[in-house]
């Protein structure tokens, strides 16, 4: 094989192995998806703002960057993270003359949601 196609094979397999580099991206926690209370609505205003967090589980967005992001009108977007603090899944920090902080959260009757893991009986031990 020619060097070229070598070093372009290369960078290929390099572009796909490092496909989130340059790119916002958000932990979702299975609890979220898993939550029959929230919309889908409200699943992409939490997941926009899961792609601005700076601090642990903290961000600042404009309403406008959230409504742009999870395709809404902003007061969609607003009764969205109404909705999302009155659920237990951000608390919100107004802040005069500047953008809310939004602190994500994990409910504690989220972990409750979550499909549990089918539990596999020990092995009995034999002896030797």
């Amino acid at each position: 094989m020619p060097a070229s196609a070598t070093t372009a094979s290369a960078a290929a397999t390099s572009a796909k192995d490092d496909w989130l580099a340059g790119q916002r991206y958000g932990r979702v926690p299975l609890a979220l998806l898993v939550d029959d209370r929230l919309t889908d609505e409200h699943r992409r205003v939490w997941i926009a703002l899961a792609c601005h967090v700076k601090a642990p589980g903290e961000c600042f967005p404009l309403r406008s960057t959230l409504a742009t992001l999870s395709r809404m009108h902003t007061s969609n977007v607003s009764s969205a993270l109404t909705a999302l603090t009155r659920f237990g899944w951000v608390e919100i920090t107004h802040r005069s003359g500047r953008s809310s902080t939004h602190q994500l959260t994990l409910p504690d009757y989220a972990l409750e949601k979550l499909p549990q893991k089918k539990q596999v009986p020990d092995e009995p031990k034999t002896r030797t």
